[in-house]
């Protein structure tokens, strides 16, 4: 079997653990990363450059015949990397720009999974600090408050209070706590009970769950 060059896009322990499973497969001879970390850099090579520097990213990509892209951040698949890679003919594991606002909007993804039947928990959207606020105080239970965009992780606000739940409305669209991934919200109905999540692979034809 060809042995492949990956190129894990990252800098976080995801994408360490992605390149600890890469450099086991048989079919995977070198593996980088763009731009890595101090623990990937102890044993594969690392190339620290800004996502947004997509010049330079698709030179390393060229020089280094990379066969594949594993991308794991939502930012850089939300701004199109997957779309571009492709159209330059290289495999690349990770959504277009569409598919990626499932992640990068909550509004976007609400919206949709309310269109086609996906249950979702209730919610509205507001852009409206006074709307919003007016909302959360009308609810009988504390909402779940989430800015629209992505956020690293610290978008989403799990209210035990109401005073929780409009202290975040005051963070996230008065004082723009997320900058413009918090232009709008979503107040979503705070579901009771055990969470659990379920991983789905699609190649645009086939679904692996």
């Amino acid at each position: 079997m060809a042995s492949r060059n990956v190129l894990v896009v990252g800098g976080g322990a995801r994408e360490h653990a992605l390149c600890v499973a890469l450099d086991k497969s048989p079919s995977v001879g070198r593996v980088m990363a763009v731009p890595g970390n101090a623990g990937i850099g102890r044993k594969w090579s690392c190339h620290p450059i800004r996502y947004g520097d997509k010049d330079t990213f698709f030179e390393i990509v060229e020089q280094n015949a990379v066969d594949l892209v594993v991308v794991g951040p939502e930012g850089p698949l939300v701004e199109g990397m997957a779309d571009e890679l492709n159209k330059r003919g290289v495999a690349v594991f990770g959504p277009s720009a569409k598919a990626a606002r499932l992640e990068g909007s909550k509004v976007f993804m609400k919206t949709f999974a309310q269109e086609v039947g996906i249950p979702t928990a209730p919610f509205k959207v507001f852009k409206s600090p006074t709307a919003a606020r007016a909302y959360v105080r009308s609810l009988q239970a504390p909402p779940v408050i989430k800015a629209d965009g992505l956020c690293a992780g610290k978008g989403v606000v799990v209210s035990d209070s109401l005073s929780d739940a409009l202290s975040a409305v005051d963070a996230i669209l008065e004082r723009r706590a997320f900058g413009d991934s918090g232009a709008s919200i979503v107040v979503e109905e705070r579901l009771q009970g055990q969470e659990a999540s379920v991983q789905a692979m699609c190649d645009g034809e086939r679904m692996f769950v």
